[in-house]
C-alpha cells in the first residue's frame, strides 16, 4: 500500500507533519520555535500578521524579521497581510502601511509570502500586483480574487482548507490544477480527510492531488 504524503501550504501546528509544510507564525512568540525546528520539510515563514501589529514595537519587530530571514535562507515571510474585521487599535492603514513593508523586505530577499484577508481582496490584490517577481501563497482562498489579478506573480497557489471547501466548494474548481494547493490552518481534523474529500470532489484519486500539491509547494518554493 502506498503512503501518501500531504502537503500543507499553510498551518500553525507544530506536530503531526506527513509531507512539505509551510509552517507559519501565528505571533512574534513563536518564531524561535519555528526556527528549531525548521528543516527541508518543514519550511518557516516569519511574519507580523494584522491581528498583533501593534505601532510601537513595529519597526523593531521589522528589524528582527530581517535578521531572521537572513539567518534562515529557506524561510518565508508570513502569516501577513490585511483584515478589516479587526475591532481594535489597528487601523486600516497601518494594516496597509506594515503589509506594504512586509511584502518589500520578502522581495528584497526573494522570499515567498503567506497572506491572510478578510474582506480587503480587493487593495490585497493591488498591493501583490505591485510586486511582480514575488511568490505567493494565498491562505484562506474563498474565490474573492481570481486568479487573473495574480498572473503578473512569479508564482502562486491559492490554497483551500476545510472552512473555505465546506462553505463554498464549487469555487475550487475555478482554481488552475498547477495553482492548488491545501491547507491545515489551525483546525484538528486531519489533513487526510480534506485531501479524500476534495479529490472525490475533483474527480480524481487521493494519489493524484497529493502529487499535484507537492509538486506545486515544490515549484513555489523553489525546492525543485
Amino acid at each position: 500500500m502506498v503512503h501518501l504524503h500531504y502537503s500543507d501550504a499553510h498551518t500553525h501546528h507544530f506536530t503531526n507533519h506527513d509531507g512539505l509544510t509551510c509552517l507559519c507564525a501565528a505571533q512574534l512568540s513563536d518564531w524561535s520555535t519555528i526556527k528549531e525546528i525548521a528543516s527541508p520539510q518543514l519550511i518557516p515563514f516569519f511574519g507580523i500578521h494584522p491581528w498583533f501589529l501593534d505601532k510601537e514595537s513595529f519597526e523593531n519587530q521589522l528589524q528582527l524579521l530581517e535578521e531572521y530571514l537572513i539567518s534562515c535562507p529557506i524561510a518565508g515571510v508570513g502569516e501577513i497581510g490585511l483584515d478589516k474585521t479587526l475591532r481594535k487599535s489597528t487601523d486600516f492603514s497601518f494594516q496597509k502601511e506594515a503589509f506594504y513593508k512586509q511584502l518589500h523586505l520578502a522581495t528584497r530577499y526573494h522570499r515567498p509570502i503567506a497572506t491572510h484577508c478578510v474582506k480587503s481582496w480587493g487593495t490585497l490584490g493591488d498591493y501583490l500586483s505591485s510586486c511582480p517577481q514575488q511568490r505567493i501563497i494565498v491562505h484562506g482562498w474563498n474565490g474573492s480574487l481570481s486568479p487573473t489579478q495574480l498572473k503578473h506573480s512569479q508564482d502562486f497557489l491559492l490554497s483551500v482548507g476545510w472552512r473555505e471547501f465546506l462553505h463554498k466548494p464549487e469555487t475550487i474548481r475555478s482554481i488552475p490544477l498547477e495553482h492548488l494547493a491545501l491547507e491545515s490552518d489551525a483546525t484538528d481534523k486531519p489533513l487526510a480527510d480534506l485531501y479524500s474529500a476534495i479529490s472525490d470532489y475533483l474527480g480524481l484519486s487521493s494519489t493524484e492531488l497529493c502529487l499535484i500539491t507537492e509538486k506545486n509547494l515544490k515549484r513555489l518554493l523553489s525546492l525543485t
